[in-house]
């Protein structure tokens, strides 16, 4: 089912609806998204394109929920 719903929102974003989407997807919000936004706790903790947030993150925050995601 997840899958599915994710195919549908992929489809969406394409046809260039703007979408806003909360998830713990992350390989999903690397590939459709054009900006992420990384809160934790109610604040936000990031905010940047999919390549600042994933692969140059900069908060510790955001370094240690990543590498917890990645272990899993």
């Amino acid at each position: 089912m997840i899958g599915e719903v994710l195919s549908v929102m992929k489809k969406l974003a394409l046809l260039g609806t703007h979408l806003v989407i909360v998830t713990h997807e992350m390989q999903f919000a690397k590939t459709i998204e054009n900006q992420v936004v990384f809160m934790d706790k109610g604040e936000v903790i990031a905010v940047g394109s999919p390549t600042e947030i994933f692969e140059n993150p900069k908060e510790d925050r955001l370094k240690s929920f990543l590498n917890r995601v990645e272990k899993s």
